[in-house]
C-alpha cells in the first residue's frame, strides 16, 4: 500500500538520496583543502551544469576536515557556500562528480582530493 506524500513535506526531503557506504568512503579521503582527515561535507548549492538541484543528496559530497567544514572561524558552514568555494578557486560540484565516478576505488578518490 502506498501513501500520498504529506502536502506539507518539503520537496528536498522527498528527493533526498542516501548512500551510507559512499559516505564511509568519503570519510576515508583527505580534506580537499589541507589534506587532513576529513568528514563528508554535502554540497547543497544547485547547478544546471551538473544537473543538481538545491538540497542534500549523498551523491554530492566532498571531503573536508572538521575545521574547514564547520569549526574554523572561516569554515564553510560559516559563510555562503558558493562564495566560500569561489574564494578558494574550487568547483566542489566537479570534485563531487569525480569522487562519485571514482568509487569504490579509494586510491583514485584520494588522488582526486589531493589534486
Amino acid at each position: 500500500m502506498t501513501f500520498p506524500l504529506d502536502k506539507h513535506s518539503s520537496r528536498s526531503r522527498r528527493e533526498q538520496k542516501k548512500f551510507p557506504a559512499y559516505l564511509n568512503l568519503i570519510r576515508q579521503c583527505p580534506c580537499v583543502i589541507c589534506g587532513a582527515q576529513a568528514e563528508a561535507a554535502h554540497v547543497r548549492m544547485s547547478s544546471a551544469k551538473y544537473g543538481k538541484s538545491n538540497g542534500r543528496d549523498d551523491r554530492w559530497v566532498v571531503s573536508l576536515c572538521p575545521g574547514h567544514h564547520r569549526l574554523f572561524p572561516d569554515a564553510q558552514h560559516n559563510f555562503g557556500e558558493s562564495d566560500w568555494w569561489s574564494d578558494r578557486g574550487i568547483d566542489p560540484l566537479e570534485i563531487a562528480q569525480r569522487l562519485w565516478d571514482a568509487q569504490p576505488d579509494l586510491e583514485a578518490m584520494t588522488l582526486i582530493c589531493l589534486s
